[in-house]
């Protein structure tokens, strides 16, 4: 499980980095599944959410998935909004 210090995540460079990181992760590695834990993380940019897109379809690709976990009701509204809660998978 991959979790954040953050509360916030929405410079640009961070937003950039995480990518660089979550990406790396994914191609150097071969796991069945990914969790990111949101549990500390309040907000974050549409970018982050851009870069989770991006994710996803690199999991995807390795037949692995990507499952969300312990998002704050403020932040799932944006996935319902997006229509994105059908694009990801989520977990409590």
């Amino acid at each position: 499980t991959i979790s954040f210090k953050d509360e916030k995540i929405y410079d640009d460079s961070i937003v950039i980095r995480i990518g660089e990181e979550l990406l790396s992760l994914v191609e150097t590695n071969n796991y069945s599944e990914y969790k990111i834990d949101f549990s500390n993380v309040k907000y974050f940019s549409s970018s982050m959410l851009g870069k989770l897109i991006t994710l996803n379809k690199k999991i995807k690709e390795k037949k692995a998935k990507l499952i969300l976990c312990n998002i704050k009701p403020d932040i799932m509204e944006i996935f319902h909004i997006t229509r994105l809660d059908k694009f990801f998978q989520f977990e409590s």
